[in-house]
């Protein structure tokens, strides 16, 4: 009976206090510095994206248009992440979930860190355009 006392008070004293250890991904305090080093023209909203072992993160920021932007992004999953930016026109409502009927102007290269709890992970994001593409099928439709 001791033992299942002890038991139960000690899954009591972990469900209040956190068990887990130290090891990668057990803390959330993580930050990062996320800096943009030119917002393109007509962008009036940007996303960033981090994907951790196992939670994303979706954050939007108001942008200025030729300007550079430092973001910062507390209460992220420390451990390795990776880190995606989004633009978005002028006029997108600058939220989460951008509705997904909205397509980015533009978008960066994914960037992979590892957050340490405790310290400010830097993080530069390069945007580019996002194009489209068409192709040519060189085949002959058939009906009936």
């Amino acid at each position: 009976m001791k033992n299942l006392i002890w038991t139960g008070s000690a899954l009591a004293l972990c469900f209040f206090l956190g068990c887990g250890g130290n090891g990668a991904g057990a803390d959330k305090d993580a930050r990062a510095t996320v800096d943009l080093t030119q917002v393109p023209q007509s962008v009036g909203c940007v996303v960033i994206h981090v994907q951790g072992v196992s939670r994303t993160v979706d954050r939007a920021f108001s942008a200025f248009s030729g300007q550079s932007s430092v973001y910062t992004l507390n209460g992220l999953q420390s451990g390795p992440a990776t880190f995606t930016g989004f633009a978005y026109p002028f006029g997108t409502p600058c939220f989460t979930p951008i509705p997904a009927i909205v397509a980015p102007d533009y978008q960066s290269d994914p960037v992979a860190v590892t957050l340490t709890p405790g310290t400010s992970t830097p993080v530069t994001l390069v945007l580019r355009p996002v194009g489209s593409a068409s192709a040519k099928c060189p085949c002959e439709l058939k009906s009936g």
